[in-house]
């Protein structure tokens, strides 16, 4: 005997509610950050600035997510050729290093919406709807996932080549290895290379003091992220298990 068939508007009914406790993503507009002149580093013709997202409501804003809750970082770069030659600045030479020495490398946007997420919702319109809330739960949550991608992807930065006088910006994220509780004494090392010789240099940007999260009990070794470089003058105190949160 075959199950008995819904009648329509019950079903319409039925995947309204379901799509309504899903996981949905509306991208953002590109905001273009305004970094005050005063705080950009410049050195032999080129120049960067920098500026972190550091409040909640902002990251809800531009990013539609929590990212502090999720352990990410995301801060605007913008960058300045003042010189005749072409300038290359890769989104892979972009390093973040905090104030203790330790230095991490960015997270590539497929890496930062997977540990930002759509998640929770298919398993909850499973337990509530069965068989049919899985079905309409991750299709929604696949086509969230999808718009999130496109959006960061958007405001991300990416290599970007500079002729005199051309500016480029962009987010660069990272996934630090412990929690982050405040921005105090961090830089961002932005590499300049020359297009034509290879020739490079690197501006050390610093980022604005503010708090960041709050405090948690670490109980991961910054060894075990493969995106961390650990320095050996960082004390040992900073990486034990259950040591206050790192302070970036």
């Amino acid at each position: 005997m075959s199950a008995p068939r819904l009648a329509r508007p019950t079903a319409i009914l039925l995947v309204s509610t379901i799509l309504a406790s899903c996981a949905s993503y509306t991208p953002t507009s590109r905001q273009v950050v305004h970094i005050e002149e005063s705080k950009w580093q410049v050195a032999d013709n080129v120049a960067a600035a920098a500026d972190a997202y550091l409040e909640a409501e902002r990251q809800k804003t531009v990013f539609d997510a929590d990212l502090t809750e999720a352990n990410v970082i995301a801060i605007q770069l913008a960058v300045e050729n003042k010189g005749a030659k072409t300038m290359l600045v890769r989104n892979s030479d972009v390093q973040l290093v905090l104030a203790d020495g330790r230095s991490f490398a960015p997270s590539g946007v497929h890496t930062t919406v997977a540990r930002v997420g759509e998640s929770g919702s298919v398993v909850g319109a499973g337990l509530a709807f069965g068989l049919i809330g899985v079905l309409v739960a991750s299709n929604a949550e696949s086509k969230a996932r999808i718009a999130r991608t496109a959006d960061y992807s958007e405001k991300a930065f990416t290599d970007t080549y500079l002729a005199n006088g051309e500016r480029g910006d962009g987010v660069v994220f990272f996934i630090p290895s412990t929690p982050v509780c405040k921005i105090d004494g961090a830089t961002l090392k932005v590499r300049f290379v020359e297009a034509d010789t290879a020739k490079s240099m690197v501006i050390d940007v610093p980022l604005p003091s503010g708090p960041y999260g709050k405090e948690v009990e670490v109980t991961e070794n910054a060894a075990t992220n493969p995106n961390s470089r650990s320095d050996s003058s960082v004390p040992e105190a900073a990486e034990s298990s259950g040591s206050k949160c790192a302070a970036l």
